[in-house]
């Protein structure tokens, strides 16, 4: 009878630590599936409820081990499906691994591949918890889910403190729980479980109310850890923070002007834009563009004011419509407007349209008067009919010399060939239009992701690289695709840039609202419907259709509304109404740097899995070097020269900021004026910084045909940099007594 009372207490017991580890661990999956742009965690959360009942349920490792391996084969399978099957699949994703890790290892990509990183955590995920289920060792979950929160809560964006908060008290809870005796009655192990519970709950509590009851004690101790600052600032590891926190190298993500050479990963920028006063979502269009030259889209070759009219005229009137109040960022320089315009105010002023381009431009007659950051947009509450658009008639052959129809003759054929495939048996304008769209979205094994996009080679085609190479791309890639494949099938489109519907917020009044940011910069193709006029289509996997609040279904209760035709407003008896525009013929948009706006992304949180996995594994032990002993930094920096599997460009950041611990560079130096200060320390050492100078200007700046390429000398001039920073340090060290 003890035997069995005992029996049952201890499943018990293991049952409550599956479901204290499935709690543990559903914070970590909500914040790890978003990260990485994985589409939804449902298939993650069966994952773990399935692995914690095989390891409740299946004790014995020699059983549990094949179970736990078909599971995580499944759950990866979920997410990265592919045609084959059996040991097919298993071969080719075996395949796809090796070679993701080791283009990410030469330097290929400052990011860690998704599928590496969610086989890791499929592996992380089935030992802890087995580990803690049978053998009541919770270290290993707790210490690396509290590592990995802290790390994301570290180097990026993102605020995890609730997360960390609530992963602690689950933790104490586990520990409470794996200390419960199970041979000394129901009695005693109800008291354990509940004095676990309970002092679990309080601390969780607890650390929650500190933060907005206890400020005057946080300041205390920030005020009395100020010389803790300033040793860990004078050591380098805020700087160290920093330079990953930002993600070098990568573009930052937002409303951009330049988008001749498009590609390359992004990250987030979560910076306001404006606020949109509205009952519904909507798609915010800031410009078009139509010329594309292989690359990206040009600017146009002229531009005018016309009067707004251009726009509104488009809209038939509507029994019924709605205003929608947008309030500008200060930093926004920009006027989004949204489909089915009817009016627009704006104080002390009017708006004009510059064409080509569709631009807002705001106009008064007085240059004193500040640009108002509020204006009003008044739109149709009506639909276009879906019939309408199947029905629409074929393009005129005299207009298949539009503009809207141009492809370069750099593009490849077999984009041709791909483009009349798509739409085989497609028999009016609109089916082929879906087709498209369709097999963008879903049919061409085409994956979204803003972290592993890639930079298109040298030569080759924007559109091509993205179908037929890399596959992996964000909102540029699949509405520049949608526009060249709806153009060599003979229908006019353009490509449209802006933000989508942002993020819906509600204020004290009740009053509902979209909160739009930088990281809600989109673009999105518009194709041209004869009778109609200009339609959005949304191609990307990752955005929801764009025709949700433009295109109504045929129910036969929707009135079928057209939309004029933009060009068509263009006739002579207009003349009047053009705007002179002093500035558009003579001044240039100012250009801006590929790698600092671009108008992309992903209305989701994240980074995803920090930024350079293999760096954060580093900076873990640089940190650690750099609070234990200088010295021993500096030799763990030569062996990562010597180690081949690193790319030169990640060893030339590793010796950077090996200097950058002693002396800090001024933001306002350029590299070579840094190391001309360092030079004046040790100038024994002078010829060496010349030639690692050389060698970053050159891994930074040079044609890729002359790009440097590490051998036994770039080596060498590493390996001396490390040497002269050691004799820096013997300097500085001498001169501090």
């Amino acid at each position: 009878m003890i035997k069995k009372k005992e029996f049952w207490i201890s499943f018990l017991k293991k049952a409550a630590l599956t479901v204290a580890n499935i709690y543990l661990f559903y914070p970590i999956i909500e914040i790890f599936v978003p990260l990485n742009e994985f589409e939804s965690p449902l298939m993650f959360h069966y994952f773990l409820i399935a692995s914690s009942l095989i390891a409740l349920l299946l004790p014995f490792w020699f059983i549990w081990l094949p179970l736990q391996i078909s599971v995580i084969l499944f759950t990866f399978q979920q997410y990265f499906p592919l045609s084959e099957s059996g040991w097919d699949w298993v071969r080719t994703n075996y395949t796809l691994l090796s070679e993701t890790f080791s283009n990410f290892m030469a330097g290929g990509s400052n990011i860690f591949p998704t599928n590496l990183a969610l086989l890791l955590m499929l592996l992380f995920i089935s030992l802890a918890t087995y580990l803690l289920i049978n053998h009541r060792k919770p270290s290993w979950a707790i210490l690396t889910s509290l590592v990995y929160l802290m790390i994301l809560h570290v180097f990026t964006d993102y605020d995890f403190f609730a997360y960390v908060v609530q992963i602690l008290g689950v933790s104490l809870v586990l520990l409470g729980v794996t200390q419960i005796p199970t041979d000394k009655g129901w009695r005693t192990a109800a008291k354990a479980f509940f004095v676990a519970s309970i002092f679990g709950g309080l601390i969780t509590w607890f650390s929650f109310w500190s933060t907005e009851n206890l400020t005057e004690q946080q300041q205390w101790v920030e005020n009395n850890s100020r010389k803790l600052q300033k040793n860990l600032d004078d050591r380098g590891v805020f700087d160290f923070v920093d330079f990953y926190r930002s993600g070098e190298g990568l573009q930052q993500l937002g409303y951009g002007e330049d988008d001749r050479s498009l590609g390359g990963p992004v990250q987030q920028n979560f910076d306001p834009a404006f606020v949109a006063y509205s009952d519904t979502s909507h798609y915010w269009r800031i410009s078009t563009k139509t010329t594309y030259n292989g690359s990206g889209w040009n600017f146009a070759d002229f531009s005018y004011l016309i009067s707004i009219d251009y726009l509104t005229k488009s809209t038939l009137p509507s029994e019924t419509s709605s205003e929608i109040i947008i309030e500008r960022d200060e930093d926004f320089h920009y006027f989004p407007y949204t489909y089915q315009l009817i009016d627009t105010q704006i104080d002390n002023g009017y708006f004009a349209v510059k064409i080509p381009s569709l631009d807002l431009e705001y106009q008064n007659d007085d240059e004193q008067t500040m640009i108002p950051t509020s204006y009003t947009l008044t739109i149709a509450d009506i639909g276009i009919g879906e019939s309408l658009l199947r029905n629409a008639p074929e393009i005129e052959e005299e207009l298949l010399e539009a503009e809207e129809l141009q492809v370069p003759n750099s593009v490849p054929l077999r984009v041709w060939e791909l483009a009349a495939e798509i739409t085989e048996g497609s028999n009016t304008v609109y089916d082929r239009v879906l087709a498209i769209e369709n097999y963008l979205r879903s049919e061409a094994g085409l994956r979204y992701s803003m972290r592993e996009a890639s930079f298109v080679p040298e030569g080759e085609d924007y559109v091509d690289h993205f179908l037929f190479e890399s596959k992996v791309g964000y909102c540029d890639n699949f509405s520049t695709a949608m526009v060249i494949l709806a153009r060599m099938n003979g229908i006019p489109a353009r490509w449209a840039k802006g933000f989508n519907g942002g993020t819906q917020q509600t204020n004290e009044e009740g009053n509902t609202f979209y909160e739009i940011t930088n990281a809600n910069a989109h673009s999105w193709p518009e194709i041209y419907f004869p009778e109609v006029g200009w339609v959005p289509f949304e191609p990307t996997p990752a955005y929801q259709q764009s025709l949700a609040n433009f295109v109504t279904p045929d129910d036969g209760t929707e009135e079928e509304t057209p939309v004029a035709d933009e060009e068509s407003l263009l006739t002579a008896d207009e003349e009047d109404e053009i705007v002179p525009d002093a500035e558009a013929e003579s001044a240039q948009v100012p250009e801006t740097r590929p790698d600092t706006d671009a108008s992309h992304v992903n209305d989701t949180a994240d980074t995803g899995w920090p930024k350079r996995f293999v760096g954060i594994l580093l900076g873990m032990g640089v940190i650690i070097g750099v609070l234990t002993h200088r010295k021993w930094y500096a030799s763990v920096i030569e062996l990562f020269i010597q180690n081949p599997s690193f790319s030169l460009r990640t060893k030339t950041k590793l010796v950077l900021s090996l200097f950058g611990i002693g002396y800090k560079k001024r933001k306002q130096e350029t590299l070579r004026q840094y190391f001309e200060e360092v030079t004046k320390a040790i100038p024994m050492h002078k010829n060496n910084i010349l030639a690692f100078v050389q060698v970053i200007e050159k891994l930074l700046y040079a044609p890729a045909d002359e790009k440097i390429v590490e051998d036994a000398e770039v080596r060498k001039i590493l390996l001396n940099m490390v040497t002269a920073f050691k004799d820096l340090q013997a300097i500085q060290k001498k001169s501090s007594f």
